[in-house]
């Protein structure tokens, strides 16, 4: 005999189908000046909750990209390719520690284990852009000085004396660094989010990531700008006594990268 009641109540099919690792996403949006300053403090709150788990893992990812780093001749390379990867688990962490999953010390290592393909791609997209930047930087800097500049600094070298010339040197070399700081600031907006938008959504394609990641840094400059300004604060302040501040504040500055792309890119009615 079927077990079917046409007079039960229905139920709703609350199964989630979305992976676990993934948030429902969409468009970046505009936020608030003062979210800046709240993704800071939401990023407190969460790193409170698994401080010392947090300092630890953090630590661990950091002595791992050191290491990386230290490969003879690929070092260099192998950083800029593996860095989506090495930190994304922090990133994995905090959205679990923020959804009030249990959160473990092996979740640090997600990014070699969700998506890592894609993360890893997203490493060398960014190792190319890294390269083309540092091209035109070189192109522009050998047309302001080309070799001025070398003989400038040989006779600052040789004599202890600063030539009288050294002045339209250094305006050339203040503009050289105001260019590069203008190819950086497109090149930080297109990777900013673009990690934690490949992470949390199956569906999320390179050129997507690297775009969402652009027009959601764009959006929010101004909420961006002072973020920005109170973590440089924060930074003097944790150097302050003997730099363990840092021990504290670069796992809630990981942290930040997670609060503030919440803010932008997560549904929160899912």
């Amino acid at each position: 005999m079927s077990d079917f009641n046409p007079y039960e109540q229905p139920q709703a099919d609350v199964v989630s189908h979305m992976p676990a690792t993934s948030l429902s996403l969409h468009a970046p949006v505009r936020v608030s000046f003062g979210r800046g300053a709240s993704w800071i403090a939401e990023a407190w709150t969460i790193f409170t909750r698994n401080g010392w788990l947090w300092i630890g893992g953090v630590l661990v990812l950091w002595l791992l990209s050191v290491v990386v780093g230290l490969v003879p001749l690929l070092g260099s390379i192998l950083s800029v390719v593996l860095s989506p990867m090495i930190y994304a688990g922090a990133y994995m962490v905090a959205k679990k520690s923020d959804c009030g999953e249990e959160v473990r010390f092996e979740d640090f290592f997600a990014g070699f284990q969700t998506r890592a393909g894609m993360l890893a791609a997203l490493g060398g997209v960014s190792l190319v852009m890294l390269v083309a930047l540092l091209a035109i930087g070189f192109a522009v800097g050998w047309v302001l000085l080309g070799g001025d500049a070398l003989s400038t600094f040989a006779t600052m070298e040789q004599t202890g004396t600063i030539p009288a010339d050294a002045g339209a040197e250094g305006i050339k070399v203040l503009l050289l660094v105001l260019v590069i700081m203008a190819l950086m600031i497109p090149f930080m907006a297109l990777i900013w989010f673009a990690t934690p938008l490949v992470l949390f959504s199956e569906e999320m394609t390179l050129g997507r990531a690297l775009g969402w990641s652009l027009v959601g840094s764009l959006k929010n400059i101004l909420p961006m700008t002072l973020y920005g300004l109170l973590l440089i604060i924060l930074m003097f302040v944790a150097m302050i006594p003997l730099m363990l501040g840092l021990l504290v504040l670069l796992p809630v500055t990981f942290i930040t990268v997670y609060t503030s792309f919440r803010d932008i890119y997560v549904d929160a009615r899912a």
